[in-house]
């Protein structure tokens, strides 16, 4: 059998695990499912928005991406210096474009004087749009550059360069030269649309609705694989337009290219410099990092012990992932180079065929995919296998970036000399002979897909196994938890580990032997992946034993993720009726719900505002009143049992009664309210009944007498003592009613008696304290005076009685509540 014919066999053999047999079950499911509309579903607005914000970062990407591009086409003709090309140009997308969006909010965001000045005067939407637009054009100009500097290189005409030997003005040579770059313009322009197009995280940070925040709303609403795949017709759509506009790209410029006569006349008549191309092309790279630069600017301390203490499994397995999946890439990518380099017509066609099939799934919307790839796998015969395993994130993540590597295997190919193809025809087809191109074919593409690996959070997320989560998640989660020290340390990881990964490939191409030691040096770390990865510190030894603790109490389990009456989407705050022991819960979709002790529905009402955000808490007087801290319009609103608003103050500020985000209220002596914030004040004020400003205490720190997103409270049976849990700290502080330091307990780590955002907190009728750790998804029972581990409950997983992100935690008489919100539910039983 011909190398050829091999190549194209193991091609088709990974297309048909890859592409076909997800494809071919959605197709299945389609079918043989029938289901009712949903709210929320993609319309056409949503649509014309996606479609909108794709153009206007493509074109808006052609400002640095065009000159990017003729300066990496100059660096192209040293190859000594292709090393630190590769370094420089993905510094960008190694930084996800959420990431990017959110270190941009933080210097420019309700903490800054613009910020502010947009609260004040109601234009918060639009600095956030044009923060987005900002943000998501520092990411990807990369994808313009590098088709710019193929199409400048390999000229598809000899017009600016004949003109030049005529003498040519510059205007007219510019012009010229600006047409021959048009091909790799609007090939860079469809990778950004696309790529934009397909976003998710970006586009649900800034509150903006498009085709892939209504998919993942959908599915946070409870939508099955069946329904978000039917609602996907957009993005098969659009996916499918530019991959044929590709592929005939591709197809159409391949003689071109191979014809091309050298240009470097036009270019030296342009007046750069070369000792200028490597200093500005690394100051174009670097400003693309300037946000982060800023952010960490503003943050001072970085607590490395802490973070790794927290996400040192996550990082490994999250460079293990990257690494794994950059391998696998690589693969798909050279079969695909053996199969259009030495192959014939029909060979090349199939080539393209197959590449379109990669790029095609690879483009829809994460959410999509993660639909699809749930629907192919979790069945009963397949699911405890595979679906249930590692198998499923690794599936859906190899589908959503072959594209990548595809395409560069088809331009490497097509940027062979024709002359060179034919005197290689001459031969049998010999792997020898296109030993550089495929050299360069299967690092480019590792480099890439683990790049972009190391930043997906929407598959990671939907498919990961619980207790096994990636970087990714932690940094989303740091940003909710306003943890900027936490987000910065996760980036300059992300960073290092692209730049590093880069670096050494790029090494490879000029010196051969030193990289293939580094390159088989990184081989070995997907094995950081597996699970005694994990259990090697403190942080994972509590992982390895999360099967064998006792699951929280449920005897009874309300809710499941939906929009309707009785269901949640992601819920953030509840609360329990003193009176009568009902409970009020409010979840993202800003609607407070009312059910009995037994979890019955009642009635349910929105709250009058949420364009801007969601409430994180929620309290009950026991008077029966309904206080909902409305966090992102810095203000508290009261209700009585029916919905109707009763009172309401506070407003944007950090003086005196004023609020930056606030989370929670509880009641102390006297009637007084005790109501927590984060953000730029993270205190605890207190007012009286009618809701007068009466004192405050605490400010935004790591110290004694400091916070960092106070989340939730609770007083002692005789109100001498308030326990805070000081989320972002890791710990729950003690204080007395006047706020003087009375001790501290736990610290942040995942070990019994330490804490990973602990976000509920309340006191057992016996005065132990219940701490219910969002980050480690447990519930613990300390000792309330030493901090002494008394019992630990729950540990990761969708069971019942295991726990998902569990926001908060109630006690009455003998029943214990938690807020399971990963799992859209509340469990209620007894510790007895």
């Amino acid at each position: 059998m011909s190398r050829v014919r091999i190549a194209t066999t193991l091609g088709l053999l990974l297309l048909g695990i890859g592409v076909v047999w997800p494809l071919a079950s959605a197709v299945g499911l389609l079918a043989s499912t029938s289901f009712e509309p949903v709210l929320g579903t993609p319309g056409a607005m949503v649509v014309q928005e996606t479609l909108v914000w794709s153009i206007l970062v493509a074109v808006v990407a052609l400002i640095p991406g065009l000159p990017a591009g003729y300066l990496l086409a100059r660096i192209l003709e040293h190859p000594k210096a292709s090393w630190a090309v590769c370094t420089v140009t993905l510094v960008p997308l190694c930084v996800p474009g959420y990431a990017v969006f959110w270190c941009w909010w933080q210097a420019l965001g309700p903490g800054s004087a613009l910020g502010a000045w947009a609260i004040t005067h109601d234009v918060v939407t639009s600095l956030k749009q044009g923060v987005l637009l900002l943000a998501l054009v520092s990411w990807c100009w990369p994808l313009i550059a590098w088709p710019v500097a193929l199409a400048s290189r390999y000229q598809l005409t000899a017009t600016p360069t004949l003109a030049a030997l005529d003498g040519a003005g510059f205007a007219r040579r510019l012009r010229l030269w600006i047409q021959g770059l048009l091909p790799g313009c609007l090939l860079g322009m469809v990778l950004v649309g696309l790529l934009v197009a397909s976003a998710t995280v970006s586009f649900d940070l800034a509150q903006i609705s498009t085709v892939g925040f209504e998919l993942r709303a959908l599915d946070a609403l409870g939508a099955t694989p069946a329904q978000l795949i039917w609602y996907s017709w957009p993005s098969f759509l659009v996916a499918g337009l530019c991959t044929v506009l590709i592929l005939v790209a591709l197809r159409r410029g391949t003689g071109r290219w191979q014809n091309a006569l050298s240009h470097r006349l036009v270019r030296s008549h342009l007046g750069v410099r070369s000792a200028w191309i490597l200093p500005a092309l690394i100051v174009l790279s670097i400003s693309s990092l300037l946000p982060i630069l800023i952010a960490l600017g503003r943050i001072g301390t970085l607590e490395f012990e802490v973070f790794w203490s927290l996400y040192g499994p996550a990082v490994l397995r999250t460079i293990g992932a990257a690494i794994l999946d950059g391998v696998i890439c690589a693969m798909i990518a050279v079969l695909l180079h053996v199969q259009f380099a030495l192959g014939d017509r029909r060979s090349r066609a199939l080539a393209l065929i197959m590449a379109g099939g990669w790029l095609l799934v690879g483009r829809l919307p994460s959410a999509t995919l993660a639909a699809i790839i749930s629907g192919t796998l979790n069945t009963p015969t397949l699911g405890p296998v595979l679906y249930d395993s590692f198998f499923a994130l690794l599936l859906a993540e190899v589908a959503n970036l072959a594209g990548f590597a595809c395409l560069i295997a088809l331009l490497i190919a097509s940027l062979e000399k024709r002359s060179s193809r034919r005197i290689r025809e001459l031969d049998p087809p010999r792997l020898s002979a296109i030993t550089p191109g495929l050299t360069s074919t299967a690092l480019l593409a590792f480099v890439v897909t683990a790049v972009f690996s190391l930043g997906e959070l929407v598959l990671a997320t939907r498919l990961g196994l619980p207790g096994r989560e990636r970087i990714a998640t932690g940094l989303l989660n740091a940003m909710h938890y306003q943890r900027p020290d936490t987000v910065m340390i996760g980036l300059m990881a992300l960073v290092f580990c692209g730049w590093l990964m880069a670096l050494l490939v790029g090494r490879f191409l000029s010196r051969r032997v030193f990289g293939q030691i580094c390159v088989l040096g990184l081989s070995a770390i997907p094995f950081l992946a597996l699970p005694s990865c994990s259990d090697a510190s403190e942080s994972g030894s509590y992982m390895e034993t999360s099967e064998s603790i006792p699951g929280v109490p449920h005897e009874i389990v309300f809710g499941a993720p939906g929009g309707a009456d009785g269901l949640f989407v992601t819920p953030r705050g509840f609360a329990v009726d003193p009176r009568d022991e009902s409970i009020y819960v409010v979840d993202k979709t800003a609607r407070i719900q009312h059910f009995t002790r037994d979890g019955a529905f009642i009635n349910q009402w929105p709250m009058p505002e949420s364009t801007m955000g969601k409430p994180v808490g929620i309290s009950v007087s026991p008077d029966g009143r309904v206080f909902v801290p409305d966090t992102h319009y810095h203000r508290i609103l009261v209700f009585d049992s029916d919905g109707k608003e009763l009172d309401r103050f506070g407003s944007f500020g950090t003086g005196p009664g004023e609020f930056v985000y606030p989370t929670d209220v509880v009641f102390g002596p006297e009637d007084e309210l005790y109501i927590a914030e984060y953000g730029t004040n993270d205190r605890i004020q207190v007012f009286d009944s009618r809701g007068n400003y009466l004192r405050e205490f605490g400010a935004s720190g790591r110290n004694e007498g400091e916070f960092t997103r106070p989340q939730s409270m609770v007083f002692s049976a005789d109100h001498s003592e308030l326990f805070i849990a000081d989320s972002c700290n890791h710990r729950v502080v003690v204080v007395d009613p006047q706020g003087h330091w009375l001790r501290v307990l736990g610290g942040p780590g995942r070990a019994p008696g330490r804490f990973c955002y602990p976000y509920g907190i309340d006191l057992l009728p016996d005065g132990t304290l219940l701490v219910c750790e969002y980050g480690s998804g447990r519930l613990q029972r300390l000792d309330p005076r030493t901090g002494a581990v008394l019992e630990v409950y729950g540990g990761p997983g969708t069971k019942k009685g295991k726990l998902r992100e569990p926001w908060g935690v109630e006690a009455h008489g003998d029943r214990v509540l938690v807020l399971d919100s990963g799992n859209a539910r509340v469990q209620i039983g007894s510790l007895q």
